[in-house]
């Protein structure tokens, strides 16, 4: 019989808490595209206040002028980091509670969450892989640190029938259930010592116990299922993620658009974030100012990429390339800005 829940002898109906709980979750899940995109509207709203420095009518233009097509690839480069939870979240299947989970599939598993991190060792940066893996070294020594408390499982644990006799179950209802077990089991022995034996009423207190040893069994089935089918960790995990990328994200002024050096036909250079671009207009977010500029484009020269800080005109350090010394992609961009004003 499948072993119970160890420590403190607690009558709670554990199965009726715990599809309240697993309820409450699915319902979480599912409402989880409305809360990403509500997420997201706000995340724009932040950043467009913190490109925009305060200034109301600059905060105005960015969005009149925002390019959908544009925002949505801003917004998945930015997530980009988040990659390594799919590494997290498919290392969770292995600490699943799954009766028939065999070591073959378990180690299955594994190689596919080691080539998925390594195949995104290519493209992330070395500290988001580092973060990666410690959080997966964190995320074992937990369980193991669970196991030994009885607090997770992750695969099914047999008693002998004599230990269970000897260990009451929590769950309220699989008490009551063992309870009556340990009742027939009394009142078989009980029978079993009469002389002449009563075959008829040992046969059928034998399929009264195989009954109940049956419910018991499937009941305490769906309450390991549901106790140690998700894993505790991956909630903080995305919470650590999440608080990493909100203070980047925050701590950053930089727009979704990389800065141009552009070289007007009069001469004139601005500095700055193309945000609109058309046969008669071109729309300019000027760096250092913050202000909005419409410019001719037929007085527009030349349009030239640059790097406003060191890291943008850098590739991305990957953990092969950490100690390793790179030439800037870009060219800095001129130390001036424009004095125009909008």
């Amino acid at each position: 019989m499948p072993s119970p829940s160890t420590g403190p002898v607690e009558r709670v109906d554990e199965l009726k808490l715990l599809e309240e709980k697993e309820t409450r979750r699915q319902g979480l899940v599912s409402n989880l595209p409305a809360y990403a995109g509500a997420a997201i509207i706000l995340l724009v709203i932040a950043k467009v206040a913190i490109v925009s420095h305060g200034l109301t009518a600059t905060m105005l233009a960015l969005i009149s002028g925002a390019n959908p097509l544009q925002v949505l690839s801003g917004a998945m480069i930015l997530l980009l980091p988040f990659s390594g939870l799919i590494v997290i979240h498919a290392n969770e299947s292995q600490y699943k509670y799954r009766p028939g989970l065999a070591e073959t599939r378990r180690a299955e598993i594994q190689l596919g969450v080691y080539l998925t991190l390594f195949l995104l060792s290519f493209v992330l940066s070395g500290g988001w892989i580092l973060m990666t893996v410690v959080l997966l070294a964190v995320r074992h020594a937990l369980f193991v640190y669970d196991k030994k408390r009885g607090k997770a499982v992750d695969r099914f644990t047999l008693l002998s029938h004599e230990e269970w006799l000897r260990t009451p179950p929590t769950d309220t209802i699989c008490r009551t259930i063992w309870q009556a077990v340990n009742q027939k089991e009394e009142e078989r022995r009980r029978v079993a010592r009469r002389h002449p034996i009563d075959l008829a009423s040992i046969e059928r207190l034998d399929g009264e116990l195989s009954d109940l040893s049956a419910q018991f069994d499937e009941r305490a089935e769906r309450i390991n299922r549901l106790k140690f089918s998700e894993g505790a960790i991956f909630g903080p995990v995305v919470a650590i993620y999440a608080v990493t990328f909100l203070i980047q994200f925050f701590g950053n002024d930089r727009p979704w658009m990389p800065a141009e050096r552009i070289e007007l036909k009069n001469g004139d250079i601005e500095v700055g974030y193309i945000v609109e671009s058309g046969d008669s207009w071109t729309t300019v977010l000027v760096d250092g100012s913050r202000v909005i500029v419409r410019l001719p484009s037929d007085s527009v020269k030349s349009r030239d990429l640059c790097a406003i800080s060191k890291d943008d005109g850098s590739r991305t350090k990957t953990i092969y390339k950490y100690f390793s010394k790179s030439e800037p992609a870009y060219k800095p961009c001129p130390k001036m800005g424009s004095a125009r004003t909008p």
